[in-house]
Parts: structure tokens; C-alpha cells; sequence
């Protein structure tokens, strides 16, 4: 009994040191502006006068012009339209599934079939080329 409970102990020290623990989550990523799903979907950090973050994609509903969702650090998102860019200039980053990205009170996270981004208040909404929808 005694050598199964050390062969059982040393089995899980070797999968620990091999990296069979939990995969640790990269580091988020600070860049004015990230794109996903192919450029389908645009988010970036507004300029200081507006603040918060917004995203575009052909999802949002828009009458003539782009439609957009905006989220501040506190607060619920809200839609509208705009026909200028409302973001920072700087740095653009691609989100791929796994990565994060992180500004402006805002965190988004890219999973393999959605951007969803969060609030300090834990508000926030989720996006694709061809769906959105808010918490």
C-alpha cells in the first residue's frame, strides 16, 4: 500500500513539472485597438473625451451608418450608429481564441466562437461577425 500512495505521489509531481497542470492564461494584451474573426469584428479603446472601449461588426443594427456597442469601466453597454472612429490611434493587435485584451476598465476575452467583454461592474456583452448580445 505503502508504494502505490509514493507512485501515485511522484506520478502527480511529473505531470506538474511536465505541464500537465491547467494551461496558465497569457497575458492580456494593452494595444489601442484588437480585430478578430478576420478583421469581421473592430474594438479599441475610445478617445478620452467619450472614454470606455467600442467594437463594430456587421451585427449591430445601423440604419446609415456603422453600428456600434460601447462599454465603459461601470455601467451597462449601449448601441448606436456613428459614421467616424471614435477610437485611439496606436497599436492594433489580432485577438485569437485564448487571448485577452485589457483597457479602459474593459477586459475582452476571445473564446473560439465569441468576443465577450466584461466591466469592473460585470456588465458587458458578447460579439461575432453575425451575432451580439449584452449582460
Amino acid at each position: 500500500m505503502r508504494f502505490r500512495g509514493l507512485a501515485l505521489i511522484a506520478t502527480v509531481v511529473s505531470l506538474v513539472a511536465l505541464g500537465g497542470s491547467a494551461p496558465a492564461l497569457s497575458a492580456p494584451s494593452h494595444t489601442a485597438r484588437f480585430d478578430s474573426f478576420k478583421f469581421k469584428v473592430g474594438c479599441g479603446v475610445q478617445l478620452k473625451s467619450l472614454g470606455g472601449m467600442s467594437c463594430f461588426s456587421e451585427a449591430i443594427p445601423s440604419a446609415e451608418l456603422d453600428g456600434y456597442i460601447e462599454l465603459h469601466a461601470h455601467g451597462d453597454p449601449k448601441t448606436g450608429q456613428r459614421g467616424d472612429s471614435p477610437w485611439r490611434n496606436g497599436t492594433v493587435t489580432h485577438l485569437n481564441p485564448g487571448d485577452r485584451w485589457e483597457r479602459a476598465g474593459v477586459t475582452c476575452e476571445r473564446t473560439p466562437r465569441v468576443v465577450r467583454c466584461t466591466n469592473l461592474d460585470a456588465n458587458g456583452f458578447t460579439l461575432t461577425p453575425k451575432a451580439y448580445s449584452v449582460f
